[in-house]
């Protein structure tokens, strides 16, 4: 129970401080695909619960706008009340840009200090079609390729040093 100055407390009940909001995760840049989805989460404390507020702003400029929610874009929060996620849906080159987090209570409010910048490159930039764009006769370009990939690091082709097949698609 939260209670003002001079407010009683009825026998059973306890005070509880109000605490401003503060910043337990913030949100963490990301590479999203052109058409795809990006998802933007913090995680905030705070009593009462926060509310959040995203916003986004031009790559560097800390100016910061409200983000419009709709078909393309939705805000979340979790049951407990101290996650927000932000989804991009169908992201284009427009969604490109630095995000931060207004976090507020009746108790005050913080932006997320740094910001989560999105990056948004083709769907063709994928790791397995960046590797399928090189020449298979460069065995270290390509193995280079590959150690930085999450994705493609079990490829057993490469710890056995066998030329790569060449792909039957063109």
């Amino acid at each position: 129970m939260e209670t003002t100055p001079g407010q009683a407390i009825q026998a059973g009940q306890t005070a509880e401080a109000s605490t401003g909001p503060a910043v337990y995760a913030p949100p963490s840049s990301l590479t999203g695909y052109l058409g795809g989805t990006a998802q933007l989460s913090v995680v905030a404390t705070g009593n009462p619960n926060p509310s959040f507020q995203w916003q986004s702003g031009t790559v560097g400029s800390g100016i910061y706008h409200n983000v419009t929610l709709g078909v393309n874009a939705t805000a979340t929060t979790s049951s407990d009340g101290t996650t927000s996620t932000l989804t991009l849906y169908d992201l284009t080159p427009a969604n490109m840009a630095d995000y931060v987090v207004v976090i507020s209570s009746t108790a005050g409010s913080i932006t997320t200090p740094v910001p989560a910048t999105l990056t948004v490159v083709p769907a063709s930039d994928t790791p397995a079609t960046l590797v399928h764009r090189y020449s298979f006769q460069d065995l270290a370009e390509v193995h280079h390729l590959l150690t930085r990939s999450a994705v493609l690091r079990g490829m057993a082709v490469l710890r056995e040093r066998r030329p790569l097949p060449v792909p039957a698609w063109y």
